[in-house]
């Protein structure tokens, strides 16, 4: 997971710093993630994977722009899903 925020972190950074060009107007652009892991957690399949990815996506932009989401298997002790982890 570390190296993933790792990564997401270094691509929104580099979105913000290149403005796309268009004609003689530049346009600032910027970017939200969403990020989840499955070791040892509830997650089984590839779509389980992508499903609590977007999870964290859509909180991430529920935040504001620019974010990232971690979709953490964070449970309770009844197995009730806390929610992602925004930075």
């Amino acid at each position: 997971m570390e190296q993933a925020f790792f990564v997401a972190k270094r691509i929104k950074r580099l979105i913000e710093e290149h403005p796309i060009r268009i004609g003689e107007d530049s346009i600032k652009v910027t970017a939200s993630f969403g990020i989840s892991s499955c070791p040892n957690s509830m997650i089984k399949t590839a779509e389980e994977m992508i499903t609590a990815a977007d999870k964290a996506l859509y909180e991430a932009k529920k935040f504001g722009r620019n974010r990232i989401a971690s979709c953490e298997d964070i449970f309770m002790q009844n197995n009730a899903y806390l929610g992602p982890l925004v930075f």
